[in-house]
């Protein structure tokens, strides 16, 4: 500090999480086929599968540090909810963290929803909305 009107500056820590909105959609003639997923997964990455394709990243969502110590929790916000995954509840990234959504007869329909990553040592949250879109033909 220098003089009476001195000011400490507070060192704050760039953010070791960030989340991208994402559209994922799948079409096919099987209910497989036809399957869109969206998964956290304890490597950093999230990832989007559309039917029988590869798992494929989508952005590196652990800018810093590790996966441990951080949490997931999908919340379905609007349309169906999604057919497979676990929601409502913040669960460790110890592992791979994934929500699907899969429509069983002809039509196009979409769940909509929000994912939320935790620090668990400082509670900070970070969102986006991910969106799963079947179509069954």
């Amino acid at each position: 500090m220098t003089g009476a009107c001195g000011f400490m500056k507070r060192k704050t820590a760039a953010p070791s999480v960030s989340l991208n909105n994402q559209l994922i959609n799948a079409s096919g003639s099987t209910t497989a086929n036809a399957t869109a997923r969206y998964r956290i997964n304890s490597t950093g990455i999230a990832e989007q599968k559309q039917g029988g394709a590869a798992y494929a990243t989508l952005e590196t969502w652990l800018l810093s540090g590790t996966a441990a110590g951080h949490s997931v929790r999908f919340t379905n916000t609007n349309g169906t909810p999604p057919t497979a995954g676990t929601m409502g509840v913040f669960t460790a990234i110890t592992a791979a963290q994934e929500i699907s959504y899969a429509r069983s007869t002809a039509g196009v329909s979409q769940s909509i929803n929000t994912v939320e990553i935790r620090n668990d040592s400082t509670l900070q949250i970070v969102s986006a909305t991910i969106t799963l879109e079947s179509e069954r033909i």
